[in-house]
């Protein structure tokens, strides 16, 4: 006879990886592991959404999370509990560590770029440009490490504790039927839910059309933007449909009939050719689109700038806010004296430096970095380079970087310029980071002479404007600090004024040597910023805008900038307080020369035509496609209008519901086809007579 009983359970249990006789505490301990990965990731997502989305933190986006963290932890919890104890131990761990990696890099790059990270719009050319700014990505996962402490407490919390309270050991089957039909139902309640909010920048049209990551990631978490974003590398972006909006004068103000009746800016396109010999449906709907559109008059402005030569510029970071004749006098003047635009606006498109650019050349929008890259591929016969190089214009473009940054060595030689920057010929500049844009401006004409060949457009992308805007991390603002020392600014608003007085020195040296060589009055300047200088911090901002600091980056007025379009020829300033933007800049500009362009086919206006101002704006990550007419200003993030103190009590409340309705319907239109025309190379496909 045995002196010991033995457990008839026992041997089921060590296969099985238990080493208690009690069966009681492994069923409590598998069920709670059933909510763990649920609970991480949701955990997770809410550390993001706090970092990032304070403003929006609450709503269906909310739910939306939860219920995708629900779906796929059961999923996770189920391939942490395929083997023994140890195997299972290590996967979970394992997994733990690429979540971990995954929220981690990117809250790193919303820091950076104010922009998630998507496979879809990354290539070599994108990893180049991010090893690049190693030093601006060290100061960005510097700022970034009290949001990684929190995204670590989970992993931390299981290598510590996991053996004992969170085993991911091997289960029953049921366990795994469970854990699945968990998943299943989660998924399609969510998607059920988002299903039935559709319509205009609904739910449902985020959802299921292309990925924009700043607002898949507010209204579905980090996690299902990175399915959305494999699926759609993989088998390609779905394809989005949109209303076709009439356009309507809703909320016009009546008018006598004007004294000149002006021509439209048109070119002669077959649009019903084009559609019924059309096979491919998508071509064919973006016909149709476009020949609905109301194209925009020429005006009392077009021609005015015909045949004088055009130096446009790019500026990297920068804002007019410390704009003076004492400090600045060449910009003084030239902000004053030409055409004053006294509600301009630079969104954030989604892809940094290389979308404002985008934006600010081809006045289109696009929502990623990967824009000028496309760009490379693509007809592209409305931009300035080779709209100017087709009627004998000598076109160059230069950037003190090094030139294959964002694949400016692609983007712009297709655009008409012949492109130089650092490595491919643009030579003589002091080796520092950033390098000076006046030495820019003075070693392109002593390599290309282009001054002395006339009619020339020359365009620069500045980058001395960029940041880090500390006396440590920008070597233009040290070169400068003299002139900003008595300035009563905190030391970073210092350093960020220090280093675009670059900017300054390299107008003055082009007025001059213009000047000198009698072709000033011949010459127009057209420049603007590629977005606004976002890597100060919140109260940095505020200091230097003059506004509060609360909720500052959903303020409107963060994103008013300058543009400036100016020639000494001008004999008075030209005042314009329509609401415009970057997109703009192009069709007024054709108009200015009197260039040939279809108004109809860029999705920017002409601000100096009779059309009505629209500002699209993006506040990332706030808030996407918000805008802004000459009636008023619309939060999409809060489906809130405001509407201007002019023309209070002038509409009813159905008028007003009628006029938002309209304007979202255009800003939706004009979001699909502008992405729609690089992605499809539309202009291929039109036929100019």
């Amino acid at each position: 006879m045995s002196l010991f009983k033995v457990n008839p359970d026992w041997d089921k249990g060590r296969h099985s990886g238990f080493s208690t006789v009690s069966r009681s505490k492994p069923k409590v301990k598998r069920l709670s592991f059933l909510w763990f990965w649920p609970a991480t990731i949701f955990y997770m997502e809410i550390i993001m959404r706090a970092f990032v989305y304070t403003g929006t933190f609450f709503g269906m986006g909310l739910i939306y999370t939860l219920l995708f963290s629900l779906s796929i932890g059961a999923i996770l919890t189920i391939l942490c509990t395929i083997g023994n104890h140890k195997v299972n131990r290590r996967v979970t761990i394992g997994l733990l560590l690429v979540m971990l990696f995954v929220f981690g890099f990117h809250y790193v790059c919303r820091l950076q770029f104010q922009t998630f990270f998507t496979l879809t719009s990354f290539g070599v050319e994108e990893a180049e440009n991010v090893t690049e700014f190693w030093k601006e990505a060290l100061v960005a996962i510097a700022k970034s490490i009290p949001a990684i402490i929190l995204f670590s407490v989970p992993t931390i919390t299981f290598i510590v504790f996991g053996k004992k309270y969170m085993p991911a050991m091997k289960t029953h089957t049921n366990f795994k039927i469970l854990a699945l039909i968990v998943s299943v139902i989660a998924h399609l309640l969510c998607y059920i839910i988002i299903s039935l909010n559709s319509g205009t920048n609904s739910d449902a049209h985020y959802y299921k059309s292309a990925i924009q990551a700043n607002e898949t990631v507010k209204r579905f978490g980090i996690i299902t933007t990175t399915r959305m974003d494999l699926t759609q590398l993989i088998f390609g972006a779905p394809e989005t449909m949109v209303e076709h909006p009439i356009d309507q004068d809703i909320l016009s103000e009546s008018s006598s009939e004007p004294e000149i009746v002006y021509d439209d800016n048109v070119m002669d396109i077959d649009f019903d050719a084009l559609i019924e010999s059309e096979s491919n449906s998508t071509i064919k709907d973006m016909h149709k689109y476009f020949s609905s559109l109301t194209p925009t008059k020429q005006n009392e402005y077009t021609g005015m700038f015909k045949g004088k030569n055009l130096i446009y510029l790019t500026l990297e970071g920068f804002c007019p806010e410390f704009i003076s004749p004492e400090l600045t006098p060449t910009l003084y003047k030239m902000s004053n004296e030409g055409f004053v635009f006294e509600n301009y606006y630079n969104s954030l498109w989604g892809g940094s430096t290389a979308s404002g650019e985008y934006s600010n050349v081809t006045g289109n929008f696009y929502n990623a970095a990967n824009c000028l890259r496309k760009s490379g591929s693509t007809e592209q016969p409305f931009v300035l380079g080779n709209q100017m190089k087709k009627i004998g214009y000598k076109t160059y473009a230069y950037h003190n970087n090094t030139y294959t940054y964002y694949t400016r060595n692609l983007s712009h030689p297709n655009f008409g310029y012949s492109y130089k920057g650092i490595g491919n010929g643009l030579t003589g500049l002091k080796s520092c980071w950033p390098r000076s844009d006046y030495e820019m401006a003075v070693q392109s004409i002593n390599v290309d002479n282009w001054i002395s060949e006339t009619p020339f457009h020359v365009y620069y992308m500045t980058v001395s404007g960029h940041c880090n805007y500390t006396w440590n991390g920008n070597q233009m603002a040290v070169r400068h600090r003299d002139v900003v020392r008595d300035m009563d600014y905190s030391e970073n608003i210092k350093a960020y004024i220090a280093c675009n007085y670059e900017v300054e020195l390299m107008l003055a040296e082009l007025v001059r040597q213009l000047d000198e060589k009698g072709i000033l009055d011949d010459t127009v300047f057209v420049m603007t910023a590629d977005h606004y200088p976002y890597a100060l911090e919140d109260d940095e901002l505020a200091e230097l805008y003059g506004l509060p600091e609360s909720r500052i980056r959903d303020n409107f007025d963060l994103y008013r900038n300058g543009l400036i379009i100016w020639s000494s020829s001008m004999e008075a300033p030209v005042k314009v307080s329509k609401p415009c933007s970057s997109i703009d800049i192009l069709p007024t500009v054709s108009n200015l020369f009197g260039l040939e362009y279809d108004s109809r086919l860029i999705t920017g206006k002409d601000i100096l035509s009779d059309s009505e101002g629209l500002v699209i704006l993006n506040c990332l990550p706030s808030g996407s496609w918000n805008w802004i007419t000459d009636k008023g200003s619309y939060k999409a993030w809060k489906h809130e209008f405001t509407l201007n103190p002019e023309f209070e009590g002038q509409y009813t409340e159905e008028q007003l519901d009628e006029y938002v309705d309209y304007i979202n319907k255009v800003v939706s239109a004009k979001q699909v086809y502008s992405l729609k025309i690089l992605d499809k190379n539309y202009y291929k496909y039109l036929k100019f007579d």
